[in-house]
């Protein structure tokens, strides 16, 4: 791989999760609310879009490399960040359990 390619590679993957690659149509990636400069895959655009949103304060770069839905309710749940935004009734949260 010659030093273009890798460049082109790295300039590709997501700054913020440093995981997913960007799509190669801009449009299908999304606009950090960082600095509003930055693209950033889908997958993090949401996150930062609903934290916003819901109040929780925005991470520091990169993110965790494990980030699931579980893991961040795992962190939620250290924080007692769960908690609190369950008790301010700006959050619900429900589960519902199929055992066909």
């Amino acid at each position: 791989m010659t030093e273009e390619e890798m460049a082109d590679l790295a300039a590709s993957i997501c700054p913020r999760c440093e995981c997913n690659v960007l799509a190669s149509d801009g449009a299908q990636n999304a606009l950090s609310r960082k600095d509003n400069e930055t693209y950033v895959c889908s997958p993090c655009g949401e996150d930062e879009a609903v934290r916003d949103y819901i109040g929780i304060p925005a991470r520091s770069w990169p993110i965790e490399a494990a980030f699931t839905f579980e893991n961040l309710i795992a962190k939620m749940a250290e924080d007692s960040l769960l908690a609190d935004l369950l008790g301010s009734g700006r959050v619900s949260l429900s589960m519902e359990v199929n055992r066909d």
